[in-house]
C-alpha cells in the first residue's frame, strides 16, 4: 500500500526510535524508570511535530509513550502495533521469537547470549507495517526494540514512507547497573 499523500508531493514521514524494552514503561519486564527516555520522547514529538505514535509494546500498556500521547492537547494518535504474546497466534504470528542461553553461570550476574528467529521477527514486522499503513498521518514516531530499528526503516521506505532518521536510545548506565564512564565524565573510577 503506498504512503499517505499529504498535500502535493509531500510524503508522510516516520521517525524510527529503537530502544531497549526496559525503558518503555513500568509494566515492561525488568523495567527501568528513565526520565531521560521520557524527555527524549517529548523532544522528538515536539521537534518532528509528531501526530501519531506507533509502538512495539506487546500488551505492556500503558507505556510512557502512550501516557505522553494521551496527555498532549490535541491528543496524539497512539497505536500499539505488536500484539501481546498470548494473542500472537490469533494473528498468525509465532508466540516465541527467540531464546536465551547461558554462557557462564558462575559469573555475577550470569553471562548469557540471546538467539532470535529471523523469520518470526520478520512476520511480526510485516504485521506492524499492515497496521501502520492502515492509518493516516503526517509525521509519526515508531518506537520498537533496537533489533527491529533498521529493518523497520527499510520496510517503511518500501511501503512508500519518508524515513529520514533512525534513532537509537541506549542508556547503558541505567541498564547495566554500573557506570561505564570514568570519573571525568561523572562515572565511578
Amino acid at each position: 500500500m503506498p504512503a499517505r499523500i499529504l498535500g502535493g508531493d509531500d510524503m508522510a514521514k516516520v521517525f524510527v526510535l529503537g530502544v531497549p524494552h526496559e525503558v518503555q514503561g513500568r509494566k515492561f519486564q525488568r523495567a527501568v524508570d528513565d526520565e531521560c527516555y521520557r524527555n527524549t520522547l517529548e523532544h522528538l514529538i515536539t521537534g518532528y511535530r509528531v501526530d501519531s505514535i506507533f509502538e512495539e509494546a506487546a500488551g505492556h500498556a500503558p507505556s510512557d509513550a502512550e501516557i505522553i500521547a494521551d496527555s498532549r492537547t490535541p491528543k496524539i494518535m497512539y497505536l500499539e502495533v505488536d500484539p501481546p504474546r498470548d494473542k500472537r497466534e490469533q494473528h498468525g504470528l509465532a508466540v516465541d521469537t527467540g531464546f536465551s542461553e547461558p554462557i557462564d553461570l558462575w559469573s555475577q550476574p550470569p553471562c548469557s547470549q540471546r538467539f532470535e528467529y529471523v523469520a518470526r521477527h520478520a512476520d511480526r514486522e510485516r504485521f506492524w507495517m499492515k497496521r501502520i499503513t492502515g492509518r493516516k498521518f503526517d509525521s509519526a514516531l515508531l518506537i520498537c526494540g533496537v533489533a527491529h530499528s533498521l529493518s523497520s526503516c527499510f520496510r517503511l521506505v518500501e511501503a512508500g514512507y519518508e524515513v529520514e532518521k533512525c534513532i537509537t536510545y541506549l542508556p547503558y548506565d541505567r541498564l547495566c547497573g554500573h557506570f561505564l564512564a570514568g570519573p571525568e565524565l561523572g562515572g565511578e573510577a
